[in-house]
């Protein structure tokens, strides 16, 4: 009986550790695209004369948050630079004015 029990308990502590792997690698991809959002709302800020608050509040507004959390497994791999104006000629699009 006690074998059994010894084996269930590593079994069950394989899976947890397996678990626990999956669970924080999921957790530092997210914190990766929360960096890259958060930088990418600064640039946007900078090129066109905003703070943060007033640059992330727009591409809020105009869809572009979204579109970035959706898109950033592509999104990531580009410049800033030109996701800085594909983000902007996507809120212009949804109705933005900068």
């Amino acid at each position: 009986m006690r074998s059994v029990t010894n084996s269930i308990i590593f079994v069950m502590a394989g899976h947890c550790e397996e678990f626990v792997w999956a669970f924080s690698n999921y957790i530092g991809m997210i914190y990766e695209k929360i960096q890259y959002i958060v930088a990418l709302i600064s640039e946007f800020a900078r090129h066109y004369n905003l703070n943060d608050v007033q640059a992330a509040r727009y591409m809020s507004r105009y869809g572009a948050l979204d579109l970035c959390d959706s898109q950033y497994d592509v999104m990531h791999t580009q410049s800033f630079n030109d996701m800085v104006k594909a983000v902007a000629e996507y809120c212009k699009h949804n109705g933005g004015l900068l």
